[in-house]
Formats: structure tokens, C-alpha cells, sequence
């Protein structure tokens, strides 16, 4: 039998699909727009200056490219089988477990490679622009693809263990983003500690850790120097420790486990606990259905709710833990990063919430008896909004609460309130209840046009949160243009007010025309989308059957 006979296949098979080629292509493309972007915003400054900065920036980008990888490539490869009961179709044949795990691998991960190595000549621009030595370019090139094998083995691992998306998904961020941060939590650690050295523990085996290394002014000459290599190796080998832990458990996990009489009880006790005893679920049904009868489907999970405040309270104990060790000058310093990665938490968990039960519906063909109910599309798209607000309305109010507190806090610590930093608290509240009311309406189209609820979140938060930081990067462009090259000078385009008044009316103009396009879809071709099949591809069970069958024929 030829040695890996999926792998070579799924190789075959995925160079020549068109993903591929506009993956790389996609990132091609974003790379050279953000250099180009960062190359018109420093033209006054020398040519080696830019070069350093060009290539710090794309270096961030470019590894934290590979980081996330794993989530969007692999994390739900298997797991994805496992729901659709095809992965006992590949071992009916005489594979064995890193047969179908590197096979899988092959298949899911070749456009994400693809799209990591169109970076590369981009960030080769720097070596031109002075700044940046070989030996530096060279040792982030080697990070950078070494993280992204590592994302992808983490989210190989977690879904060999998984059979829920978001749970493979959930695992494999955490796995990624703990490691990442270890050496932040160390020097955290060590200011608790009164100590003045970090304990390598927290430095070898972060793939954050290796690319700070990486670069020159860490690695020439410092302690950092043997520590990268140390770094890399180990990284590597949690790597191939994902993978060989994944061929070891895919060929016992794929069957259906007979319940034991305790886990059985368990899993009884934790049901009544998500979705509450007959009384209070009988009591749930009467007040929501009165209401909207799709409210009260999207709404018996207790669980969700109290899902999100974990999230903001683990983030907010992060930032309470950070500014008792770091003294009360981080108050004013972090107060805007951590508002922004509350918005971010809520933003992201939103589009995904309101992706995910119009798209898993669908593929179920709920949807379809749903609509064969006397609900009008009307009531079940108001429903839908009704039980997105009834999970993330209180999580809301707590997040306009905490920012509220910290503009006060920080301006009562500047002793002076400067109206541009005021302008920009209250846009950012503004534009995030915006924000989530857009999404309440983008989602829901976006998922019933997905297979994947995961891809149908991206796209949404594409058009309602990226796009505007998009063309506000393209304004300051332009300005830069104008400013250097076309020697035109426009009175006030430097001005803080203006930049946070451009950036405002273009998150408007998004929400605004985004939200019109999406509730037009939703009403008028509700019926007619939902009713449809997706056409026949590549996912995920038909890459088992496709494959397991194909394997049959060759194996006799």
C-alpha cells in the first residue's frame, strides 16, 4: 500500500481547488495593502525606519495569521465527521489513526500554508528598505510557519476529543491563547512575586515567545539567543505531541459509547441544570410563547446568558489583577485596550450567536418545518432578535457600565477632562450597541446562506466591524498622499475630532446600509433561501464518504 495514501490524495485534490489559489491570492493582497498603507503613512520618514516598521508590522500580522489558523482550519475537522457519522467509514478499510489525521490535515490546512507563504515577499520588501538583517528575516520566516503548524496540530488534537464545534473551537483557542501569553503571565506572576528575573517556564514554550526572540534587538547578543532556538524546538514538539495524541484517539472515539448508569446520571443532572426542571422549563414556556414562539426555541438554554457575563468577569478579574500589580498609572494607559477587547468579546460572541441557529437549522431541516408552522417570516425574524437581546442585553449594560466607570476613573486621574479623549469614549459606546444591533440583522442572513456558522460569523463581522477600520486606514492613506506627495495641505485633517468624527460616520454608513441590505434578504427571500440545498462539495461528511469509498476501491 503507498505510504500515506490520503495525504497524497488530499494533496492532489486541494491544489488544484479554487480556495487555494484566492487564499492566496486574499493574502497576498491584504499584505501588500497593509505595507503599502504603512509605506504612504511614513514617507517623511528614512527609507531604514519604514523598513523596521514595515516589517514589525506585517511580522505581528503574519503570526497572528498563523495562530488563529488552527480555528478556522482544523479545529472542527474532525469533530465534524464525528456528527455526521462518517468517520467509521475510513476505518472499515486498514488505515490507521495518522493516516486520517494527516490526511485531514493535508485537506484543511494547504490554503492557510498557501496564504502564509504569500506574506513572505511582501515582509522581503523590508530587506530592501534597510533595517532588517537576513539572519532576523530568516528567523521570523522559521517562527512564523512553525506557530502555524502548531495552531493547526492544537486544533487537530481538540477536535480528535470533540464532537461539538464550539467546544473544539473553545479548546483550541484556549490552548493557543494561554500558550501565547505565557510570558505575560509570568511577568505578572513575577511582579506578585517582588521578583526582578521570569522564570523560563513561562518563555520556552510560548510561540509568542519565539518571535519576540526572533528579532534582532532580542536575539544579538542577549540571553535570548539560545533561548529562541529552545523555544522553537519545543514549540515544534508540542506540535508533533497534538498530532500523535490525535492519531492515538481518533480510532477510539468515533463510536457511539454506550452510557454508564453514573455518567448517565450525570448527563441528567447537568441537563436539568442548563435547561431547568419540568416546572421551571413548563413556566419558561408559558411566558415566552406568549410572546413569540421562536423566542422561546432560542431561548430554553440557561447556560447562555450566564456564558458571557464569565467571559467579561474573567476579563475584567485580568484587568483588576493587572492594575494592582502595575500600579494605578495602568488606569489610564489600559483603560481604552481593555474597553476594547470587551467590545470585542461581545461583538465577536454575538455574530456567532446570531449566525449559529439560522445556519445549524437549516442543515438539520428545522428550518424548513418551522416554516411549515403558521409563523410568519416576520414574527420568526423578530423571535430571533428578541432571544439575541434576551442573552446579551444585561452583558451589554454591564460592559457601557464598566466603561462608563473607567472615562470617570481616567479623567478623574488626568485631573482634567480632555473633550477628545471623552469623544473617543462615547463613540466607541455608541458605534457597540451599533454595532450588535447591525449584527442582529446581518447574522441571521449571513448563517442561512453558510454552511459553516463559524464562516457565516466571519463574514458578518467583516462587513460590520472590519470594513470601517478598512477605509478609515484608506482616508489616512489618502491624507498622507495629499500631505507628502500632492503637497496639498488641508486645514484641520490632523486634528483628534476630526479623526474620531471620520471613523464615527463610517461606521454609521456601514451599519446603516449593511442592515438595510441584509432585512430586505431577510424579508423577502427568507423562504426561498431556506428552502434551498446547498450544493454538493467538499465538507466534511462528503470527505468521508468520498474518501472512505475511495480508499475501499483501492484497498479491494
Amino acid at each position: 500500500m503507498t505510504f500515506l495514501p490520503i495525504v497524497e490524495r488530499e494533496l492532489r485534490v486541494a491544489a488544484r481547488h479554487g480556495s487555494a489559489y484566492w487564499t492566496r491570492w486574499a493574502a497576498a493582497l491584504a499584505a501588500m495593502a497593509a505595507g503599502g498603507w504603512i509605506y504612504l503613512v511614513t514617507l517623511r520618514d528614512a527609507p531604514k525606519e519604514t523598513g523596521i516598521i514595515l516589517f514589525v508590522t506585517l511580522t505581528i500580522l503574519a503570526n497572528l495569521y498563523a495562530l488563529l489558523a488552527g480555528l478556522r482550519a482544523t479545529a472542527d475537522s474532525l469533530s465534524e465527521e464525528k456528527r455526521e457519522g462518517t468517520l467509521g467509514l475510513l476505518f472499515l478499510t486498514d488505515l490507521k489513526g495518522y493516516d486520517i489525521v494527516l490526511g485531514k490535515l493535508a485537506a484543511t490546512s494547504l490554503g492557510a500554508f498557501y496564504g502564509m507563504l504569500a506574506m513572505f515577499p511582501v515582509m522581503g520588501m523590508s530587506l530592501l528598505l534597510g533595517g532588517v538583517s537576513p539572519g532576523e528575516f530568516g528567523r521570523v520566516i522559521l517562527v512564523s510557519i512553525n506557530n502555524l503548524l502548531f495552531s493547526l496540530a492544537a486544533g487537530m488534537f481538540c477536535s480528535s476529543i470533540s464532537r461539538e464545534d464550539r467546544k473544539a473551537m473553545g479548546a483550541t483557542f484556549l490552548i493557543v491563547v494561554l500558550l501565547a501569553a505565557l510570558p505575560l503571565l509570568g511577568m505578572l506572576a513575577s511582579l506578585s512575586l517582588n521578583s526582578r528575573t521570569l522564570s523560563p517556564l513561562f518563555q520556552i514554550p510560548s510561540p509568542g515567545f519565539t518571535v519576540f526572540a526572533a528579532f534582532d534587538v532580542n536575539y544579538r547578543g542577549t540571553r535570548y539567543q539560545d533561548a529562541y532556538w529552545l523555544s522553537l524546538a519545543l514549540v515544534h514538539g508540542l506540535a508533533w505531541l497534538f498530532l500523535i495524541a490525535a492519531s492515538l484517539i481518533v480510532p477510539r472515539c468515533w463510536q457511539d459509547q454506550a452510557s454508564r448508569a453514573g455518567l448517565a446520571g450525570l448527563g441528567e443532572r447537568l441537563r436539568q441544570r442548563r435547561y431547568g426542571l419540568a416546572s421551571v422549563r413548563l413556566d419558561l414556556r408559558r411566558r415566552l410563547l406568549g410572546v413569540n414562539p421562536m423566542l422561546w426555541l432560542a431561548s430554553r438554554d440557561r447556560y447562555k446568558p450566564a456564558a458571557v457575563f464569565v467571559a467579561l468577569a474573567a476579563l475584567g478579574c485580568g484587568w483588576l489583577w493587572i492594575y494592582l500589580e502595575a500600579g494605578r498609572y495602568f488606569l489610564v494607559g489600559g483603560a481604552i485596550p481593555t474597553a476594547m477587547a470587551a467590545h470585542s468579546i461581545l461583538k465577536v460572541w454575538f455574530a456567532n450567536e446570531s449566525c449559529r441557529r439560522f445556519s445549524e437549522d437549516r442543515r438539520s431541516g428545522a428550518l424548513e418545518l418551522l416554516l411549515a408552522t403558521p409563523l410568519s417570516v416576520r414574527e420568526i425574524l423578530r423571535g430571533q432578535r428578541l432571544a439575541l437581546w434576551r442573552q446579551f442585553a444585561w452583558p451589554t449594560v454591564a460592559v457601557l457600565a464598566a466603561d462608563a466607570l473607567l472615562l470617570t476613573a481616567s479623567a478623574a486621574r488626568m485631573n482634567r477632562l480632555d473633550s477628545s479623549f471623552v469623544q473617543v469614549w462615547l463613540a466607541g459606546m455608541t458605534v457597540l450597541v451599533w454595532d450588535l444591533h447591525a449584527l442582529s440583522w446581518v447574522g441571521p442572513w449571513m448563517g442561512l446562506n453558510s454552511r459553516s456558522p463559524n464562516r457565516a460569523a466571519t463574514a458578518a463581522l467583516a462587513r460590520i466591524c472590519l470594513l470601517p477600520w478598512m477605509l478609515f486606514a484608506g482616508w489616512i492613506a489618502a491624507l498622507a498622499v495629499c500631505e507628502t506627495v500632492l503637497r496639498i495641505h488641508l486645514p484641520g485633517r490632523f486634528q483628534e475630532g476630526v479623526f474620531i468624527g471620520v471613523w464615527f460616520a463610517l461606521c454609521a454608513l456601514t451599519n446603516i446600509g449593511f442592515t438595510a441590505w441584509a432585512g430586505s434578504r431577510l424579508r423577502t427571500r427568507f423562504r426561498e433561501t431556506a428552502t434551498q440545498r446547498f450544493d454538493a462539495g467538499r465538507g466534511a461528511g462528503g470527505w468521508g464518504r468520498t474518501l472512505g469509498l475511495w480508499v475501499g476501491r483501492k484497498t479491494g
